[in-house]
């Protein structure tokens, strides 16, 4: 019941402060959040000490407690950006991110086969669908709505507070100027998208794939779903590689990145082999300079495989 209490004024904290904070101040509160939740959210801190120590043995004790608090401070940062979503408009959303190389947008667009913005639950990911689909380009996006969880893992999400909370989040989710595409659905919009030649937003990492490849990851094999690569070569479409990195006290910047150059041949599976492993090795490099932008996902992902999923790494 406590417990339920808590969550609950943590729900109406977050929708006030989202709703009435400058951008700025509501950051800063996500922040000092993230260093409670270090002290008091043992759960959460141990599930990422844990992952943080799987992949950096050698590393000492500070620079593990660095990574940790460094994560949960992106963890509540992503949280309230989800109560920021319905504020956001072309007039400001260059406030919360910053672009770097959106010259490359226009290359898709000239390829005329659509354009998939690739990228990976890294960073303040889904602050890419605001700031592309507020530059005026039509944009769709594969996701899965924040409700599925309630299907998901029933055991977890099953309170009324959960459900509540997983709902609004939701509908925050679809405020935004994109089209979004449910995951566990048909594909058909997604290809039709590219056809119009409009973008398609898609994480080659998420866990709602079935079919998967082995590519090498942080010094081991790391099993990416096949989904978005098998459709950017039925397709021919240009793939842009996309990485939102979190500014120092608010704000973010986006750097889309030049196309990935992918083959085609009679060997599919090398195929999407190969274009995977092309756009591994980018998220590697930030992945190696920025730990703190993937340990809460890789974490998330070590604790699904014990629940039924397929192992990340």
């Amino acid at each position: 019941m406590l417990n339920s209490v808590l969550k609950l004024a943590y729900f109406f904290f977050l929708r006030a402060v989202g709703a009435i904070f400058p951008f700025r101040m509501a950051y800063l509160v996500a922040g000092v959040i993230s260093r409670a939740a270090f002290i008091v959210a043992r759960d959460k801190r141990l599930m990422v000490q844990m992952e943080v120590k799987r992949l950096f043995p050698g590393a000492t004790r500070s620079r593990i407690d660095m990574i940790v608090k460094r994560t949960l401070e992106g963890f509540f940062q992503s949280e309230m950006e989800v109560y920021l979503y319905p504020r956001l408009n072309k007039d400001n959303i260059h406030h919360l991110v910053k672009c770097v190389g959106a010259r490359h947008l226009e290359e898709g667009v000239k390829g005329g086969r659509g354009t998939m913005l690739l990228f990976a639950h890294f960073g303040a990911n889904q602050m890419v669908m605001p700031a592309i689909g507020y530059t005026g380009h039509r944009m769709c996006q594969m996701s899965a709505p924040a409700t599925v969880w309630i299907e998901r893992l029933p055991q977890m999400k099953s309170t009324l507070v959960e459900k509540v909370m997983l709902r609004y989040k939701w509908r925050n989710e679809q405020s935004l100027p994109v089209k979004h595409i449910n995951i566990f659905g048909s594909l058909r919009e997604a290809f039709m998208c590219l056809k119009r030649n409009e973008f398609l937003g898609i994480a080659i990492d998420g866990g709602g794939g079935k079919e998967t490849v082995d590519v090498d990851f942080l010094g081991r094999k790391a099993h990416f779903p096949t989904g978005a690569i098998d459709m950017a070569l039925r397709t021919g479409c240009c793939i842009l590689p996309v990485f939102m990195l979190r500014n120092k006290g608010a704000g973010n910047t986006m750097i889309i990145e030049p196309p990935l150059e992918y083959k085609t041949s009679t060997d599919k599976e090398a195929d999407i082999r190969y274009a995977t492993q092309l756009f591994v090795n980018r998220l590697e490099q930030y992945v190696l300079k920025r730990p703190c932008h993937y340990m809460y996902f890789l974490a998330w992902r070590s604790f699904m495989a014990t629940k039924g999923d397929t192992p990340f790494l």
